[in-house]
């Protein structure tokens, strides 16, 4: 897949693994991560496993798109799981509750394994 400054996204064992790259995630750079992580979509069965390592701010538009994210995926009958958070990335989407929507995994593996089945 191609690679932009925004997601770096490749299909592997029938899974979409997307890195954003962007430290921030505000209005500006959310409608591009929803497009790209998406187009991922259909080349994994919506099987997504988003990598939030680099993301240190998340804006109440990066919220939005996450749960932009999860929807295309319920939708189609996949899943979504996301990894490599910060301790505050973490702590807001527990206090939005998003947790409760799609898995915040310690590893890759685990993120993996979220989607998987």
């Amino acid at each position: 897949m191609a690679q932009s400054s925004y997601v770096r996204a490749e299909v592997r064992d029938g899974v979409a693994h997307a890195a954003l790259l962007q430290e921030k995630l505000t209005d500006r750079e959310a409608p591009i991560v929803v497009e790209e992580v998406c187009d991922a979509g259909p080349k994994s069965n919506w099987r997504l496993v988003i990598d939030l390592s680099q993301v240190t701010f998340l804006a109440s538009a990066g919220i939005g798109a996450m749960i932009t994210i999860h929807k295309r995926a319920a939708e189609a009958g996949g899943a979504m799981a996301v990894h490599g958070l910060s301790d505050d990335v973490r702590d807001l989407l527990k206090l939005t509750r998003l947790h409760k929507l799609f898995p915040l995994a310690r590893s890759e593996a685990e993120a993996v394994k979220a989607v998987a089945g």
